[in-house]
């Protein structure tokens, strides 16, 4: 119970969360159909842009709602853990879930880790 007093805290990050397994899970027939992008890679762009997104907001929210993490370094690490078992998380699923027609990508998991790198850098210049 006492869990879901903190869950109002970390409504962007859940948001995000949202957004993410959305995106990750939509079956490949109907991505074709999103095309609000018309750059090369725009996978890859997506998928940094979700993961910088995801650390930003999580850096955020355990820094303002927890005693856990008062350390810099020990935030970053636990964001980074976070976003590294999302990743490899969004990536099983895809390929697991056949029914989605969508593959597992290493690539799409290296940039996800490059846009949690990103996103938790960028917290860390803001907050200094």
């Amino acid at each position: 119970m006492k869990y879901l007093k903190i869950l109002p805290h970390f409504w962007k990050t859940i948001l995000v969360l949202v957004i993410i397994f959305s995106l990750c899970l939509i079956p490949a027939k109907d991505i074709s159909k999103i095309d609000f992008l018309k750059i090369s890679y725009e996978d890859l762009v997506v998928h940094l842009i979700m993961f910088s997104g995801l650390s930003s907001m999580l850096f955020i929210d355990l820094k303002r709602n927890t005693a856990l993490v008062n350390r810099a370094s020990a935030l970053s690490y636990t964001v980074l853990a976070f976003c590294f078992l999302l990743g490899i998380t969004t990536e099983l699923l895809q390929l697991i879930l056949t029914s989605l027609n969508r593959t597992g990508s290493v690539t799409d998991f290296l940039f996800d880790m490059l846009g949690s790198g990103l996103g938790i850098a960028g917290m860390r210049l803001i907050k200094q």
